[in-house]
This record gives structure tokens, sequence and C-alpha cells, in this order.
């Protein structure tokens, strides 16, 4: 049952009460030995509560794309040992607007990403049919700061200095698959990826 610690399903049941009492004893015992399974069942547990009075029936499909994204990310994450791979934690493309909203004129997008220590919120605005604005920031972590961003997609990289506050823009990049990759002087200190 190893392995299915990292399908998304599982912690949900746990969460929901479905697992047998070894399965859960089991699951416990791995959440204890192992800290990046342990913060991300963190993180799945706080969408849970928030979402524990919408009717899971309408969300289903989108939470479950969203805990998808969430253990691709963690997979990954995994795997690198020289610098934090973001943990895609929000999408406002997968999640539905709440009833009685109504949606926005300009079809803008929200990415919140959990990299090591530290938060990423990423804004995206649309400025022509096939290219966006993207505004960031960076927040939660004194120790290393975040000098700049650098943008990677298969034609490009661009770059783009940090301020003070941590936030950084990019005035136009086109629709495409992306790395960002956050950087503090030289060196790489995490990373996400996206799709436009």
């Amino acid at each position: 049952m190893q392995n299915d610690y990292m399908n998304d399903e599982v912690l949900y049941k746990y969460l929901a009460g479905e697992l047998s009492a070894s399965e859960e004893d089991d699951l416990c015992r791995r959440l204890a030995s192992d800290k990046c399974l342990k913060e991300t069942f963190d993180i799945i547990r706080e969408l849970h509560s928030e979402g524990s009075g919408t009717d899971w029936s309408q969300i289903r499909v989108s939470a479950l794309e969203l805990a998808r994204r969430v253990f691709n990310d963690y997979r990954r994450s995994l795997k690198e040992k020289t610098f934090s791979y973001g943990i895609n934690v929000y999408d406002s493309k997968v999640l539905p607007l709440p009833q009685g909203v109504r949606p926005a004129r300009i079809d803008n997008r929200r990415l919140t990403y959990k990299v090591g220590r530290f938060d990423l919120d990423i804004s995206l605005y649309p400025v022509t049919t096939d290219s966006y604005e993207l505004i960031g920031q960076i927040t939660g972590s004194e120790e290393s700061r975040v000098t700049g961003v650098k943008l990677k997609s298969k034609k490009a990289v661009i770059e783009s200095e940090a301020d003070r506050y941590n936030l950084f823009r990019f005035a136009r990049i086109p629709i495409g698959n992306y790395t960002l990759n956050l950087m503090s002087g030289d060196k790489k200190i995490g990373a996400v990826t996206f799709e436009l």
C-alpha cells in the first residue's frame, strides 16, 4: 500500500473516515515518518475543512483535479534535491465560482503554490487573445530573500527582479508552458510550472 499514499484519493478517504482501521494506522505511521507527505496532508486537510459545508457533488471533479495536481507536484518535489519544487494548492481555472458570484469581465486567473517555506501567488491577466500579464509575490520566509525570477519556455528565458516586497511582474507573455525559477542571487531556490 506504500504507493497508495501517493494517490490523491487515499488521503481524502482518510479524512472522510473511509479507511479500515489497519489502513488508517498504517497511514498515521507514514505521516509521522514522512515530513513531505505530512506537509501535503496538512494542505489537503485544510482544503477539506474549508470545503466541509460544500455540496461535494458540485465540486468533486474540481477538487480531484486540484488534488491530482498537488500529488503530481509532490512527487516531482521528492525527486528534486537542489531546490524546492512548488506544489500548486490553488488554481482559479480549476475551482468553480461560489453560487451567486458573477464572473469577472476580464478572464483573470489566480495560482497559489507552496515552494518550500515560501508561498507564491501568481495573478494572470489577459493582454491580448494570446498573451498575459503576470504579477507575482513571494511571502513566508525571511531567511533567503528572493532577488529575482526567471521565466522559461521552450522558446525563451526572461527575467524580472523582485522588489523589496518580493513582488515581480512580466508585462506580456505568450500562451505556452512555463517554468518559473525563484532566484537568490545566482542560485535557484525554487521552481513552479504552469500552462497558459
